[in-house]
């Protein structure tokens, strides 16, 4: 009887077993166990693990005048990368770069990037690029005290928009308040002072780098005349000739062309001219005023004698 009853259970169990075999393959035919799922999560497309690798596309912001770049963290596998510019796929771009030829301000940048089959996406907006000041040229490169020192600046601007320009003056380290054009007046310039000048461009959307100028020194002032030749009185000439220095320099006065007999004081610039009875004809006469670095100032003109019967 016992032996009867444990071959009965025995059936009972194999039986038992043979049925849940069934029923597991059945669960497996009908639905994907974890390793299928995770397989399929990692067939193109884009990919829900936060975990995984990250696309970054910069610099950021992106402008105009950059090299878009694309840097994927978080893979170590084998890359490929696809471009578009607002939409549109850039087939024949495939590196991790993107030249700024190919989209201006204002476009929607976009890079997927492919690891090993997971693919991470990034998109950026390109933003205006600030204009650059590239040259800042003088009108007159020989800066000379007294004398007005004046700017023409050029930029480029990678949108092509219209730069303006802003200047601060700095004389002995020192803003120069009101000054803010491309001419700084002559009463500022002087042989014994350091002038610098900063350059901002602008357009319409930003404000571009500085452009800061080495610190310059004007050299010295060439002497100018300042009076006007005088007239004969009788048979006597005279002539109190001025320049004046505007580094305030004393000048030497010289006769450089003149009839014989005429002489000039080189201290004080006095002409005198003591003509002889029955002298007539024209006479040039030029002056000249040194200062000791050795510029120099020329008063030429002429002198008519005639005859009285």
């Amino acid at each position: 009887m016992k032996i009867v009853l444990w071959l009965i259970m025995s059936t009972f169990l194999l039986a038992a077993c043979d049925v849940e075999d069934k029923s597991q393959a059945v669960k497996s035919k009908d639905s994907p166990d974890k390793s299928v799922v995770v397989a399929a999560q990692k067939s193109p497309g884009v990919s829900s693990d936060t975990s995984g690798p990250m696309a970054l596309l910069l610099p950021s912001p992106l402008t105009s005048a950059d090299t878009a770049q694309a840097v994927l963290k978080g893979c170590s596998g084998r890359l490929t990368y696809a471009w578009e510019v607002n939409g549109s796929p850039l087939s024949s771009e495939a590196s991790d770069r993107l030249s700024n030829a190919y989209f201006l301000r204002d476009d929607q940048v976009g890079v997927q990037v492919n690891c090993d089959g997971i693919i991470s996406r990034s998109t950026a907006l390109v933003v205006n690029s600030p204009p650059k000041v590239t040259e800042v040229a003088f009108v007159n490169p020989a800066f000379v005290t007294g004398e007005d020192i004046e700017l023409v600046p050029q930029a480029f601007d990678q949108d092509d928009d219209e730069v303006n320009f802003s200047f601060q003056w700095l004389v002995d380290g020192k803003l120069i308040e009101g000054e803010e054009e491309a001419l700084l007046p002559g009463e500022y310039v002087s042989r014994d002072r350091t002038i610098m000048v900063h350059v901002t461009p602008r357009d319409s959307w930003d404000v571009g780098p500085v452009y800061r100028s080495l610190a310059f020194q004007p050299a010295d002032g060439v002497p100018k005349f300042v009076s006007k030749p005088a007239g004969f009185n009788s048979l006597s000439y005279s002539y109190q000739a001025e320049a004046v220095d505007p580094d305030g320099d004393t000048l030497v006065y010289r006769l450089e062309k003149g009839p014989d007999g005429m002489s000039i004081d080189s201290t004080t610039g006095e002409l005198v001219w003591q003509i002889e009875p029955g002298t007539s004809g024209e006479f040039q006469v030029t002056i000249v005023a040194v200062d000791p670095g050795g510029n120099s100032a020329r008063q030429e003109y002429s002198l008519t004698l005639t005859l009285q019967e």
